[in-house]
Order: C-alpha cells, then structure tokens, then sequence
C-alpha cells in the first residue's frame, strides 16, 4: 500500500487524472474516502481478534 505523497507523485508523473493536474489534498481525500491508508512502518497490522476459547 502507498502513501499520499507516493499515490500523488505518481499521478504528476503519469500526467494527472485525464490530462489535467491533481492536488495532493484532492489525493488525500480520495484515499480516505474509499478507505485506503498507506502502510505505518514500526507498528503491526491487526489482522483479528486473538481466539479466547480456550
């Protein structure tokens, strides 16, 4: 998964999004909206509850 600066670096690169230019906000919004966060280094991933049955 990637991160704002690193999803808006690519989209300059490629030229923007049909042509014309993308803000880094407009970026930001975009991924939070549709529920994309980029990878945290240093901390774990919470893939589930620990199973307590015993």
């Amino acid at each position: 998964m990637y991160e704002v600066c690193k999803v808006h670096a690519a989209l300059v690169r490629e030229g923007g999004v049909n042509g014309a230019p993308i803000s880094r906000r407009v970026v930001e919004r975009l991924m939070r909206s549709a529920g994309i966060q980029g990878a945290r280094r240093g901390r774990g991933y919470i893939t589930g509850s620990a199973c307590t049955d015993g």
